[in-house]
């Protein structure tokens, strides 16, 4: 294959070879790019079945955009032989990492945290990936995730006229095609109905060897593990690794759980979770010594620990866990978004955290049945100390959106809230923690955030208009925050 073309890409070098297909460097000459090539092996090209699951995660990976999944550029066929294009990606395979010994605490969480934000765009799409593991986790030469292989996703709720032919999982030499057996859950060793818990179970797994080197129920044989990881009860954290948050052993353990229903729902409520523990091992009075030492000694300095422990958790839970009160009667039907306080201290990054809130507002007054006052109307309160209920009565409206951001150096913390007036509660509010180049896509799932919380009966392209990017280029949109936020001030 090596010195062959394919199409318009010119096959460079062997980079991979999995279970699903071979993987080729090759150079894309229509647009002077490197990609990866992936094709079916040769003993399964004549496979049908084989050639639909190969398909089948091109078209499951393509309908996911986020920084953190690996990009499809393009699905093609070359005399009978399929192919998928994809973002070649450099750096080293999570696997590969980890044969070096295990993550830091804080490279591990923040790896953990960014697995979450694209398992949670995975399974808003209704997509559940079903072979998650360290080699099909590359992380990147500046340190960020990308999540590949979806060569045995499966949509929830199929796309019309897409056949989602189930194939019952067996223990099989050939384990990789059909999923990895140390990575699997419990209900998908056993054939059954997978769903987004699945996957929390097997990133389980994958935090749990990121944090301590070591697979919680692998042995010599498939056969072993998987009884393994049916029955057996994963050691704790605190037998390979030292210092190990109590909150993130709780946390492990909950995602490891053998039945569905005593797991995480949500891949949402891990990365809430992670990201609180971020802030309490990293930020509070109380370090990870203290948090471990309370859990190995029950004396009478226990309750002393454990109400230090419970005051700075229930900080956290106030501060940076999402919340989400009882549904309003009815839809809300009118709202307006504050510009967010800049509370970074650096008056340059004004336009920041006003430019997040003025895109959140032009994506909600996108949508029909709602009614958004604009940025214009809402200037009038910058800099005042204003409450949502005097902010509603003016403006008429039933809702008030405001944020509070915070930036240092390349990481933004941006905490959102909703407020429906009406009944004087708080409706929801979320702690977004990241990078500021991801400024987009923040603005996107803020919006998305707000529209689920209004009880808006949306569309499909309703939908698709609060996702829509007008650009990927974060440095332009930057560019484009500041000219705007720089010509609103100029204006008399």
């Amino acid at each position: 294959m090596v010195g062959k073309t394919i199409s318009h890409y010119n096959i460079l070098e062997k980079i991979g070879q999995g279970g699903m297909g071979e993987v080729f460097l090759a150079q894309d000459t229509s647009l002077d790019r490197k990609v990866a090539l992936k094709f079916l092996p040769e003993n399964m090209q004549q496979d049908p079945t084989a050639r639909k699951r190969f398909l089948r995660e091109a078209k499951s990976a393509a309908a996911l955009d986020h920084p953190y999944i690996c990009h499809i550029h393009e699905v093609g066929e070359e005399e009978g032989q399929p192919f998928i294009s994809m973002e070649y990606i450099q750096g080293k395979t999570l696997g590969q990492t980890l044969t070096e010994g295990p993550l830091p605490l804080k490279r591990a969480l923040q790896t953990a945290v960014e697995i979450a934000e694209a398992l949670q765009t995975a399974h808003k799409n209704n997509i559940v990936h079903r072979d998650l593991k360290p080699s099909n986790i590359m992380l990147t030469p500046d340190g960020h995730v990308k999540v590949m292989d979806f060569g045995l996703a499966k949509r929830l709720t199929p796309v019309e006229g897409q056949d989602e032919e189930e194939i019952s999982t067996k223990l099989t030499k050939d384990d990789s095609i059909l999923g990895t057996v140390p990575y699997m859950s419990p209900e998908q060793l056993r054939g059954q109905e997978v769903d987004a818990r699945s996957d929390i179970f097997s990133f389980g797994v994958v935090l749990y060897e990121m944090l301590t080197g070591v697979h919680p129920f692998k042995k010599d044989g498939h056969i072993d593990t998987a009884k393994a990881v049916l029955s057996d009860t994963s050691p704790p954290l605190s037998r390979y690794a030292e210092d190990v948050p109590v909150l993130l052993q709780h946390t492990v353990k909950k995602m490891l759980a053998k039945e569905p229903g005593e797991r995480y729902q949500l891949v949402h409520d891990v990365k809430t979770d992670l990201g609180e523990i971020i802030v309490i091992s990293g930020e509070s009075a109380l370090n990870s010594e203290v948090l471990t030492a309370a859990s190995a000694k029950p004396s009478y300095f226990w309750p002393v620990v454990a109400g230090g422990l419970m005051l700075v958790v229930m900080l956290a839970l106030a501060f940076f866990w999402p919340f989400t009160a009882a549904p309003p009667e009815g839809p809300i039907d009118s709202i307006a978004v504050l510009l967010f306080e800049n509370q970074s201290g650096d008056p340059d990054l004004n336009y920041l955290s006003e430019g997040i809130a003025g895109e959140v507002t032009y994506s909600l007054s996108q949508l029909p049945n709602l009614r958004v006052m604009p940025t214009s109307a809402v200037a009038r309160y910058r800099g005042q100390e204003v409450t949502p209920q005097s902010v509603a009565g003016d403006l008429k409206v039933r809702a008030v959106v405001t944020g509070k951001a915070t930036q240092q150096g390349d990481n933004l913390s941006l905490r959102v809230e909703l407020v429906d007036t009406q009944e004087d509660r708080l409706l929801w509010g979320q702690q977004y923690l990241r990078k500021s180049t991801d400024v987009v896509t923040l603005e996107q799932e803020i919006a998305q955030d707000i529209s689920d919380n209004l009880r808006l009966q949306l569309s499909g392209a309703d939908q698709e208009q609060l996702s829509k990017r007008y650009t990927t280029n974060s440095e332009a949109h930057q560019d484009y925050l500041q000219g705007r936020f720089h010509r609103r001030s100029n204006l008399p």
